[in-house]
């Protein structure tokens, strides 16, 4: 039974502040002027992250977006359902924070292990595989993109003190709440990029069929 093997990084390790996720315009300008400078970098770095998906989309048909030839026996589509499984979860974590109750890391059934959390997270990326599998490609799309808007909008409507404090949150304590977000959003977009483009890059090259 395929899945992806993708993993998922969970320290601060490699993380650099106001990385770029990508080329894109910058599609709201307007609301950066409206906040300081690290609201401005992170809904950069969302707007590009989401901008350098929809050029791939854009030179995909539904046969390739369906392919499962991409990577581990899975399509571009799987991989989309993915991405937007890791925003929902950052999503649900914060969410249940400012409703003042317990995160549930990662999620039910799969409680974050000090021992061995990458084979928590493979096995979360399995059961992810498993549930979203069979989605519509439209629906997949459509959660791919609103999604990335929920996560928008919640960064927007955060007070700076709150993006930058490392006791905001029980789940995420020594390390600012953006690193969170920033992991579970336009770096884990990032992660995967460079093996989309060379995807693409062979599938566009290859033979037409006869």
């Amino acid at each position: 039974m395929p899945y992806p093997g993708w993993h998922h990084v969970v320290g601060q390790d490699d993380l650099e502040p106001g990385a770029q996720s990508g080329p894109g315009p910058e599609d709201r300008p307007a609301a950066w002027e409206r906040i300081g400078n690290i609201y401005r970098d992170h809904l950069r770095d969302l707007d590009r992250a989401i901008d350098a998906y929809e050029q791939v989309i854009a030179q995909l048909t539904e046969d390739q977006m369906l392919d499962t030839g991409m990577d581990n026996g899975v399509s571009f589509k799987d991989l989309l359902a993915h991405l937007s499984a890791w925003v929902h979860l950052e999503l649900n974590w914060l969410e249940a924070s400012f409703r003042g109750e317990q995160a549930e890391r990662y999620a039910p059934g799969f409680k974050i292990s000090d021992q061995d959390p990458e084979d928590v997270i493979n096995h979360l990326n399995g059961a992810i595989y498993q549930a979203h599998k069979d989605d519509l490609l439209p629906d997949v799309l459509r959660d791919f993109r609103l999604s990335h808007q929920r996560l928008y909008t919640l960064v927007e409507a955060l007070p700076e003190s709150t993006l930058n404090n490392p006791q905001a949150f029980d789940w995420w304590r020594g390390e600012p709440v953006w690193t969170s977000i920033a992991h579970n959003s336009y770096l884990h977009f990032q992660d995967h990029l460079d093996g989309i483009r060379s995807w693409l890059e062979q599938t566009q090259s290859a033979p037409a069929q006869a």
